[in-house]
């Protein structure tokens, strides 16, 4: 599997700028900047054998997996972004965008 590439220093630059942009920024325009950002760095290209979802997976141990994860806890997780690979079975990043950095605490995660 071909990895995507590591930060460099103007995206790390970048996604400082969006932080100190937080707060005037909405859940949507930062699902935008994701997307942006994951599309930059190669992860919707078919050659490194990345699946990109949005909301919702194909996969039924992905599905199995969001099926009690919703923000209550009683419902299915719909997270903006859900990365697995085709040929790594136990790799999968979930990305659920925030508005505010504030709101990416969890109280279940400490």
């Amino acid at each position: 599997m071909n990895r995507a590439a590591a930060p460099d220093n103007l995206e790390i630059a970048q996604l400082e700028f969006l932080d100190a942009m937080t707060p005037r920024l909405n859940e949507r325009k930062t699902e935008d900047l994701v997307e942006k950002h994951l599309r930059k760095m190669g992860y919707f290209k078919a050659a490194n054998q990345l699946i990109v979802e949005k909301q919702s997976s194909d996969s039924p141990r992905i599905q199995k997996l969001l099926a009690t994860a919703s923000k209550k806890g009683g419902g299915i997780g719909r997270p903006e972004f859900i990365v697995s690979s085709k040929s790594v079975g136990d790799f999968i990043i979930v990305v659920e965008c925030k508005a505010s950095r504030a709101r990416h605490q969890s109280a279940t995660l400490g």
